[in-house]
């Protein structure tokens, strides 16, 4: 596979993940990624639970409620062309799991592409180094992320009134 893949690279799709929350200094900034468009995953799941009752040979269930949307990608970063360490490209995004001093949370943020946007919040981000320039530094990494929907009581009030 890994040969396959050197004579054959994949195509990468151009996105962006957007600060939009909180109103700080990194409010709109915007970072470009790079991901394989084949090959991301959005999932939503409900929560049910088992209603148990004494002498039936099975168990109802009751809708308890949604989960939020989870969008789980790989990123792709390349900085060969640049000489820099790739680890620089790496960490705008691992920063958007630093805590705002002011809002007590991370940022908010909003996922673009093609169209398709996701509120969400980055939840996890895993980096791999891939290859390095001679002298040892970082040149190429992925980093597998999942970003979580992101849904406040006013939206989810909302859409329950739409429907």
């Amino acid at each position: 596979m890994g040969c396959l893949s050197f004579l054959f690279p994949p195509k990468l799709g151009d996105a962006e993940l957007v600060v939009i929350q909180p109103n700080s200094s990194n409010s709109g900034l915007r970072i470009p990624i790079k991901f394989i468009p084949r090959s991301y995953k959005l999932a939503k799941q409900n929560i049910y639970a088992e209603i148990a009752t004494p002498g039936l040979s099975g168990a109802p269930l009751q809708f308890i409620r949604g989960q939020p949307k989870l969008l789980s990608m790989v990123l792709h970063f390349d900085s060969r062309n640049a000489g820099t360490d790739v680890r620089q490209l790496t960490q705008r995004i691992s920063d958007l799991m630093k805590v705002d001093g002011q809002a007590h949370a991370p940022p908010t943020l909003r996922f673009e592409w093609k169209g398709f946007s996701l509120k969400c919040v980055l939840e996890s981000a895993t980096e791999e180094i891939v290859s390095l320039f001679p002298d040892g530094r970082s040149s190429r990494a992925k980093m597998h992320v999942t970003l979580k929907e992101m849904r406040t009581l006013a939206d989810l009030l909302e859409e329950e009134n739409r429907e």
